[in-house]
């Protein structure tokens, strides 16, 4: 997908000086950006705030998960607001979770060493880092979205972290000889590398648990603790460290919230599928009817006509690509000027995508699953939610350092060459 696997020229990931100021200076300019933006427009709940911050309230009153709401959800960011209310004032437990969402996407970005890429050359300078960070914290998505729902940047967050825990692929595990004592320092080093990967599955884990899509970054974390050289032939030592990590994160999660609210553990995809308007869905009685009906209406409209379903959704999911997801925002705040919010999400997402299918190469390119697996799962449905977008601007702004990079690597060969 465009660049070669050549040095970028940007002086590499360079040392924890320069992977402090990549994180530190967008860090601080997303805060300037929420301090300004704050003082502009007054807060108002939007999008989900509602139900999650009723949820969080409830949790952090009753220390149990309320049973009231419209959605069941997995009850992860249910757990950290109510954690945060108590104790702190509300609006503060909100904005101190964003930030700590904003904090770790960037530190993540900037916490990958040469050797964590799959290929040490491909990874981005410091000064790309900060132009891409830093124009991704002053675009709309991530400074009006972290006035309001957690998810999506949490999620963003996380896909940047896993990347972060990834392996180099070559070679970790010494070579393909399979002489004892080449396999059994291949052993040695996949036992060494057990903790990475323990890390990694926990990461996968949180993601799962803060969408049904985030499930999804499985699959490159997968790829990622299987591509080491060698590391077939310890497959099972790669693969129970990962599978514990995930497991440590869901299965609690999801025990707790079936025990004391029931199944399903999450039902806002059923209601996504179907076309039960929400009078209708609560309508409908108790969260395993509800389900059962969106999805049997669901059924009956894709069985009914499956061409014209699937004619729908590649419109949708071209409409998810054009549509500036933050206009959304506009429907609670109207004080956002509308065409100011427009151009700047549209200019910040077709950029980094852009640039990011500029710096992907064959084995960075696992890093566009979750981002897929978010466009299909937006897109299929009859309802299109917008709003991760902001995820995949996130999760693919490293790759969109590395193609800023490359260009600029490609800009001074091409003027050494005229002069």
């Amino acid at each position: 997908m465009g660049a070669s696997n050549a040095t970028t020229g940007d002086g590499g990931c360079g040392g924890l000086g320069a992977r402090a100021a990549g994180a530190l200076v967008p860090f601080a300019l997303w805060a300037a950006a929420i301090a300004v933006v704050s003082a502009a427009a007054p807060y108002r709940p939007a999008l989900d705030d509602p139900e999650l911050l009723h949820l969080a309230r409830s949790l952090a009153e009753h220390h149990a998960l309320a049973t009231d709401g419209p959605f069941l959800r997995v009850p992860l960011w249910q757990l950290l607001l109510g954690a945060g209310f108590a104790v702190a004032p509300e609006r503060a437990a909100v904005l101190g979770l964003q930030a700590a969402c904003v904090a770790l996407a960037f530190a993540s970005a900037n916490a990958r060493r040469r050797a964590s890429w799959p290929r040490a050359d491909e990874a981005p300078g410091v000064r790309a880092r900060i132009a891409v960070f830093g124009a991704l914290a002053l675009s709309p998505q991530l400074v009006l979205y972290a006035r309001h729902t957690p998810t999506e940047i949490a999620l963003g967050a996380l896909a940047l972290a896993a990347a972060a825990l990834a392996p180099r692929a070559e070679p970790v595990l010494a070579s393909r000889d399979t002489s004892a004592p080449d396999a059994a320092r291949a052993s040695r080093a996949a036992r060494s590398l057990a903790p990475r990967f323990l890390a990694l599955g926990a990461v996968v884990g949180a993601a799962a648990m803060t969408k049904a899509a985030g499930a999804a970054l499985a699959i490159p974390a997968a790829v990622w603790a299987l591509r080491a050289r060698g590391a077939e032939r310890f497959a099972a030592r790669v693969a129970a460290p990962l599978a514990a990590g995930a497991l440590a994160v869901v299965v609690p999660l999801a025990a707790l919230a079936l025990a004391q609210r029931g199944a399903p553990l999450d039902d806002t995809s059923a209601f996504n599928l179907g076309a039960l308007d929400v009078d209708a869905w609560l309508a409908a009685g108790a969260p395993p009817a509800r389900s059962a009906a969106a999805l049997e209406s669901f059924r009956a409209i894709l069985l009914a006509d499956p061409l014209g379903y699937l004619g729908g959704a590649l419109e949708r999911a071209v409409e998810w690509l054009l549509l500036p997801s933050s206009l959304e925002l506009r429907l609670w705040i109207p004080e956002y000027p509308a065409l100011v919010v427009e151009v700047l999400d549209v200019a910040a997402f077709f950029g980094i995508a852009t640039l990011a299918v500029l710096g992907t190469t064959r084995a960075s390119a696992p890093e566009w699953i979750l981002p897929l697996a978010l466009w299909l799962a937006c897109a299929f449905p009859q309802k299109t939610p917008h709003t991760p977008k902001v995820t995949v601007a996130i999760a693919l702004a490293p790759l969109a350092a590395r193609g800023l990079a490359s260009l600029g690597r490609s800009a001074r060969t091409a003027a050494g060459r005229a002069r």
